[in-house]
């Protein structure tokens, strides 16, 4: 079916993160927050006259209880609503109808500002870019906090973020590079795919993104969910850690002003990463409780080498009546070392093929020549010094030039060319020749063991 926009809904773009229609229980996290809204952003900070801050023991303004960032806003103001900072109640209202067709049932799970991209376009069926694997669903997902804002960020008042300064666009196109290099080991991989951090603040919604606060005179805790991550945050006005001490979360120091919460944080490893930005990162929080459902979350963050200026963004926290279950990321993280022990294995089998199953593997040989056909080393990565009998012992030809390989493809050709681009020839294959992944993967593992062995021929 062909769905059909208000006129001035043509250019809506108002979706931060992933939609579903489906609730859930406990898988991930049981998901019945306080009832999703449809509010412009004045009702949805606005207390109401009457009602007044509940207070802890000591006398202290309650954050305490469970809360959650479940809505639908994006990050920046998408550049078809440039000046406007809310929609209208018949603008969101067909948008959330549209999300409600497309994304019903147990179709793929999207995250982040996807959902708002296919929502803009004709496409009947939404597909991940996990849609192979198919390991995310919207199973995984909760009902949406729905309201008119176009835009998490406040300021700058246009919604966006700030300019990139020329480091911080240097360390983007490095992040960028290397997101599209083969990872060489577990540290090549996201924090997050290691089950080590979603980075503080976490500015994403609709998936896990629940918070727990503790509060005691001294301290106050924030207990993340993902990747289960407690801030115990002193309020006594102590300094932050020495320059040299560096945490994932930074080091976070708090005190009140008012009925406000205020935590400042630094002090952030070089590891870790909010949209680019480490260890210069200096965030600021404000968390004001205005009303007995909603607590207002202003984050401003701060790198001058990442952004031309600081930003500053407001995410309504709604009360969750229900508790925050461990959220085990990967239990055991046995995904990781399942593809670490597979590596491993291959690389053995690979070895094992030395002798008169050489053949089978790929032949990554350095020439500048055949002695009697006879060279030094392996059969398979052997060097040879001359070439009077014109055949190496492989039977192949042998090469005059020195830094020529000779390697097998995946359909058995051989591969004529130099070292690094049979490396690049692997890579090619295993995205152009469907149902050789597999057999790609072997050979990579195989060819980066020989290739150690050959004098790191390998370009």
């Amino acid at each position: 079916m062909r769905h059909r926009f208000l006129g001035s809904l043509v250019a809506v773009a108002v979706v931060v993160a992933a939609v579903s229609m489906m609730s859930v229980t406990t898988a991930a996290q049981a998901a019945k927050t306080a009832k999703g809204t449809t509010a412009s952003n004045a009702k949805a900070t606005a207390a109401p006259k009457t009602w007044t801050v509940p207070r802890t023991v000591d006398g202290q303004p309650s954050l305490e209880g469970v809360w959650a960032n479940n809505s639908i806003t994006p990050l920046e103001r998408p550049k078809q609503l440039a000046g406007r900072q809310t929609l209208t109640d018949d603008e969101l209202a067909a948008l959330k109808k549209r999300s409600d067709e497309l994304f019903s049932g147990d179709g793929d799970a999207a995250f982040g500002d996807t959902l708002f991209e296919t929502l803009l376009t004709d496409t009947k069926k939404f597909v991940s870019t996990d849609g192979l694997t198919g390991d995310y669903n919207q199973f995984w997902l909760v009902a949406r906090d729905w309201d008119n804002r176009t835009s998490l960020i406040v300021d700058p008042p246009d919604g966006r973020l700030p300019p990139l300064t020329p480091q911080g666009q240097a360390k983007q196109a490095a992040a960028e590079a290397a997101r599209k290099r083969l990872a060489a080991g577990p540290e090549d991989r996201s924090l997050s795919e290691r089950c080590i951090s979603f980075g503080v603040p976490r500015l994403g919604a609709g998936y896990n993104s629940y918070y727990q606060f503790v509060q005691t005179p001294q301290y106050v805790a924030i207990y993340q969910e993902t990747i289960h991550d407690a801030r115990i945050i002193p309020l006594d006005a102590r300094p932050h850690v020495e320059q040299n001490i560096r945490q994932w979360h930074g080091d976070s120091r708090g005190r009140w002003e008012g009925n406000t919460l205020v935590v400042d944080t630094t002090n952030y490893s070089p590891k870790s990463s909010l949209r680019g930005a480490a260890e210069n990162l200096h965030v600021v929080e404000r968390f004001t409780r205005v009303d007995s459902d909603t607590i207002r979350y202003e984050i401003t963050v701060e790198d001058p080498t990442t952004w031309t200026k600081p930003w500053t963004v407001m995410i309504p926290l709604r009360r969750s009546n229900d508790r925050i279950y461990e959220y085990a990321c990967h239990e055991g993280n046995t995904g990781l070392v399942g593809i670490l022990s597979g590596a491993r294995a291959d690389e053995k089998a690979a070895a094992d093929l030395v002798g008169e199953e050489a053949s089978n593997a790929p032949s990554i040989s350095r020439f500048t020549g055949c002695s009697g056909g006879r060279g030094r080393g392996r059969i398979d990565d052997v060097r040879h010094d001359s070439c009077p009998g014109g055949k190496d012992r492989q039977g192949y030809d042998c090469l005059k030039r020195e830094g020529y390989s000779r390697a097998k493809n995946v359909d058995g050709t051989t591969y004529r060319g130099r070292p690094a681009e049979f490396g690049r020839s692997l890579g090619e294959q295993q995205h152009n020749a469907p149902g050789a992944a597999e057999a790609v993967g072997r050979q990579t593992n195989s060819y980066r063991r020989r290739a150690g062995r050959t004098e790191k021929t390998v370009g």
